[in-house]
């Protein structure tokens, strides 16, 4: 969510135009003080929502997680200088694990 902080020429915009709200004591990534045009706020949040339902429906995250992997073609020193750990490995374990499981539920 777009939101205007104080001191910040959006802000100003925002004010000069009416549109701030007085009262917000809301969570700045989940609302925003900025009053939206073309639609209520509850319009807005409910859109937000569906939003990040859709985006993050395991499959549509995992499709887009396994492009992003394909098309990785770099490497650089950061990944070189890691240390390969039991707990790395058991971290990796448990993200295949995660995956499969999710993958015979369908």
């Amino acid at each position: 969510m777009l939101n205007a902080p104080k001191n910040t020429a959006l802000y100003r915009r925002m004010q000069d135009e009416g549109r701030l709200l007085d009262d917000f004591r809301g969570f700045w990534h989940l609302t925003t003080n900025i009053v939206p045009k073309g639609m209520s706020l509850h319009e807005l949040y409910a859109g937000h929502k569906s939003l990040f339902a859709r985006l993050y429906e395991p499959e549509h995250f995992e499709r887009r997680m396994v492009t992003w992997l394909r098309n990785v073609r770099y490497m650089t020193s950061l990944y070189s200088t890691k240390k390969k750990t039991l707990h790395r490995l058991f971290l990796i374990l448990r993200v295949m694990r995660h995956s499969f499981s999710e993958f015979r539920q369908t």
